[in-house]
């Protein structure tokens, strides 16, 4: 996401005036202009340069016209029927050759003086005044950044998997496991199972629906999906108990691609297993891909009706551009200002 920044300038004005002073002089003469005449003065200048001109009559009333333009450009300054200018700043745009113009239109010769100097930036102050002294100053800068803000973060529940299968005795060929397989949604945060054995399993897990039902508050009644898994998954009080008597089956939590190997009983791999009644866990890895729940029955002769469940968390978070302005001190060196 791209992040804007803006800058807003307090500049210390002392500071500015300190070394704004200093320049260099790019004409500086006393003129003589016959009626009906015009002088004109050439000179280089380069785009952001400042000059500032200044002027005043030594004989005669006033001069018709003073214009500054680019060569082979149009005017970025004029002046009519001038007496004196005093201290004329004009900021050029584009670097090239200039010329200065002065008319006098009148019937009578005139005398003036004039002056056009350049203003230097502060990398070209040391060229042209190596002895100056420096100090440090501070400037204050505000700074606008935009930036991406979270306005709203979305807790969804999400019932991935909610079934029974029977797992039959050991006795049949080709039969006592089975596999299940389950995606965990995107920007899944944890998730939780439950595995239960036959009806003991199935009432176990009730009694928890039941007791959170009674226990829960009323920001959790307002949140779809939740339930046992979902309070187990966020560290809440689940009520889920853990069962001694029963029917068991032995299960494993595998990837994806482990499905022909428990099947073929060949390389088979697995992250987590057990032999429960019944069992239930929070989980915090993996959090992304898709995987197995593998039962099988070791009971010769009985099968058994093997339940699970599983619930992930994901958070959903809504992101908005927003501006914040921030203050920023920015250290120069500047001239030392002159004594008065």
């Amino acid at each position: 996401m791209m992040i804007r920044h803006i800058f807003l300038l307090f500049i210390i004005l002392p500071c500015i005036q300190a070394w704004a002073q200093y320049d260099i002089s790019l004409l500086n003469s006393e003129v003589m202009i016959k009626a009906k005449e015009e002088k004109v003065f050439s000179f280089d200048l380069k785009e952001g340069d400042e000059v500032i001109l200044d002027f005043d009559m030594v004989k005669g009333k006033q001069i018709q016209e003073i214009e500054l333009k680019q060569y082979g450009g149009s005017k970025i300054y004029t002046a009519a029927n001038v007496e004196e200018i005093k201290s004329q700043k004009i900021n050029i745009l584009q670097t090239g050759k200039y010329k200065l113009y002065f008319r006098n239109n009148g019937l009578t010769n005139r005398v003036f003086h004039f002056s056009l100097k350049r203003s230097l930036s502060l990398s070209e102050i040391p060229k042209y005044y190596p002895d100056l002294e420096w100090v440090t100053v501070y400037d204050t800068l505000y700074k606008l950044i935009e930036r991406p803000v979270l306005v709203r973060s979305d807790t969804l529940i999400y019932n991935l998997t909610d079934k029974t299968a029977k797992i039959s005795a050991q006795w049949r060929p080709g039969q006592g496991s089975s596999c299940f397989g389950f995606t965990l949604p995107e920007n899944t945060v944890t998730w939780s199972y439950y595995i239960g054995v036959d009806q003991a399993g199935i009432k176990a897990f009730n009694n928890a629906v039941n007791m959170l039902n009674k226990n829960m508050g009323p920001v959790l009644v307002r949140l779809p999906n939740y339930g046992p898994l979902a309070a187990l998954a966020l560290g809440g009080a689940s009520f889920l108990t853990s069962l001694n008597t029963g029917e068991d089956v032995d299960y494993y939590l595998s990837n994806k691609d482990q499905e022909s190997g428990f099947e073929n009983k060949k390389g088979f791999k697995y992250f987590k297993k057990g032999k429960v009644i019944n069992d239930f866990s929070a989980m915090h890895e993996p959090l992304n891909g898709s995987y197995l729940f593998c039962f099988s029955n070791d009971n010769k002769f009985r099968s058994v009706n093997v339940t699970l469940k599983i619930v992930s968390v994901s958070i959903h978070q809504v992101w908005e551009n927003k501006t914040e302005r921030i203050m920023v001190i920015q250290e120069k060196k500047i001239p030392k200002p002159a004594k008065n």
